[in-house]
């Protein structure tokens, strides 16, 4: 596993390890307190001051500029003050504040109440952000000519000089980044010529989305393009190459292994295919699965959450041998079909769901992050007069054809900035377009893998598939992460909060 991608806060890895803990304070039956609490001593320090208990510093002259110790002594002595406020409101009503006592007469701490934030209340304020949007162009084999010409600065692809698209008047689609109809060249984040191995596709495009899911902040991957042009191969791989989902959990593993002691990870996988319009669970037990009883999975709307899949198994993991196993065995199960342009064609759209849970250890009953990771595995598009597909083959084929339009639809329409002008973006029309609705304008940090193939026989597949990422590069989410709070620390943000106002009023 390589470094840690980006410096901003959002990909930053969680913090190291505290080397020290807070242990909680205990009380004897009769209340006597073996140890003073930090926050009885900050209370105690506060009382203590000259002017009075929670005395605020002296305001600064009119015209001066208060200085870093001053600003931080006023925020403290708020902080102090709003601390001893509630203490004593605490202690008129006779509410234990801290530990509450068993029946046998130990203390214990109270039961945390959790509260569902999600999307309603963030940390911080929603931070507006581009789809991450690259470029992987797969080797031409046997008498194949490339047509398509990669930049050196792995910015941008083209036609080659000399080539032209046959057959351009037959497909539809401007060019969103305002070169005019029919241009040949697209810029986008990364472009990965035939060469490129996995590895490098990995780093440059999925281990920020990786490392921030870590931090409790939504990500999604996903490949698009025609058939055969290695959507496979770049997301799940072989065994001797593996894909970008298999580095992923490795990663992912090495970072949990890396801050054990310090922070407590969850993890939950499920794996569901959309099939003709169908959901199908690829993990669920025998006794589970829909024709032995088994729930059927459905999207429903939750109101913290957003999107869910109702009924999806997920299975809890605690190695990366176990989450290898597993994926393995849902890939076995999904739709594979033969046809001239691919020998072994995904008929069906694949969704993996990593769900990741975090909290610091050394904040006891602090607040839990959550996260869903996706790693998409999207069919491809293809024309029934080159692949060939009859009777079934060609039902599964239009029923990709229609959710890869309604998918490119949803893209032309955010890329547009109908979202932002409150127009109708339409995720109803496919289930596909509404399980990636989080991902596209949402909650989530996206990005969309786009392979080509650099072949003369393809150049309108593949004028099309860059006409899509192009437009992906338009589209904005807003990331932020994601929290479930105690109450305890709901109160403690909102002290800070309080005392911060109050220096401003002052």
């Amino acid at each position: 596993a390589a470094a840690a991608g980006g410096a901003s806060p959002s990909n930053a890895a969680p913090p190291p390890p505290s080397s020290t803990s807070n242990a909680p304070s205990s009380a004897s039956k009769d209340g006597a307190k073996s140890k003073a609490s930090p926050r009885t001593k900050r209370t105690e320090a506060a009382a203590s001051g000259a002017d009075g208990a929670g005395a605020m510093p002296p305001a600064t002259p009119p015209g001066a500029h208060p200085s870093t110790p001053e600003v931080l002594a006023r925020v403290q002595a708020a902080e102090a003050k709003a601390q001893q406020q509630m203490d004593r409101s605490v202690a008129n009503n006779s509410i234990p504040e801290n530990n509450q006592v068993s029946s046998s007469g130990a203390s214990v701490p109270p039961p945390a109440t959790l509260r569902p934030v999600g999307m309603m209340m963030p940390t911080g304020k929603a931070a507006d952000e581009k789809i991450r949007v690259c470029i992987r162009s797969r080797p031409v084999s046997g008498k194949e000519k490339s047509v398509w010409h990669v930049s050196g600065d792995g910015v941008s692809i083209s036609l080659k000089a000399g080539a032209e698209l046959k057959r351009r008047e037959n497909f539809y689609g401007t060019d969103r980044d305002g070169a005019g109809e029919g241009s040949s060249m697209f810029n986008f984040d990364k472009v990965f010529d035939e060469p490129a191995e996995t590895c490098s596709v990995y780093s440059e495009c999925v281990r920020p989305i990786v490392e921030s899911a870590m931090e409790g902040i939504n990500g999604t991957v996903f490949a698009y393009g025609q058939t055969g042009s290695g959507k496979t191969h770049t997301i799940v791989g072989t065994r001797n190459d593996p894909g970008v989902m298999f580095l992923a959990v490795e990663d992912i593993f090495r970072l949990m292994a890396q801050y054990q002691g310090s922070v407590d990870y969850t993890l939950k996988v499920g794996m569901v295919e959309i099939y003709n319009e169908e959901f199908k669970d690829l993990l669920a037990p025998p006794e589970q699965r829909l024709h032995t009883g088994g729930v059927r999975v459905q999207l429903k709307e939750d109101a913290d959450k957003g999107v869910v899949l109702q009924g999806l198994y997920e299975k809890r993991v605690t190695s990366l041998e176990q989450l290898r196993q597993l994926l393995a065995s849902g890939g076995a199960k999904k739709q594979i079909g033969s046809t001239k342009m691919n020998e072994q064609s995904s008929r069906s759209h694949t969704i993996v769901r990593l769900s990741i849970e975090s909290r610091q250890l050394s904040d006891e009953g602090g607040a839990i992050r959550e996260s869903t990771l996706n790693f998409v595995d999207l069919a491809g598009s293809e024309r029934l007069a080159k692949s060939g597909a009859e009777g079934s083959r060609a039902v599964e084929t239009s029923q990709i054809n229609l959710s890869l339009l309604m998918l490119g639809n949803v893209i032309s329409k955010l890329s547009d900035g109908d979202a932002a002008s409150g127009e109708h973006i339409p995720y109803r029309n496919s289930k596909l377009t509404r399980l990636l609705q989080p991902s596209l304008g949402g909650n989530a940090r996206t990005g969309i893998i786009a392979t080509v193939s650099p072949s003369e026989d393809h150049a309108e597949e593949t004028s099309q598939t860059l006409r899509f990422a192009s437009r992906a590069k338009k589209v904005t989410n807003k990331v932020r992460v994601n929290e479930i709070l105690t109450d305890g620390v709901a109160l403690r943000r909102m002290r800070r909060e309080i005392a911060e106002l109050t220096l401003q009023l002052q």
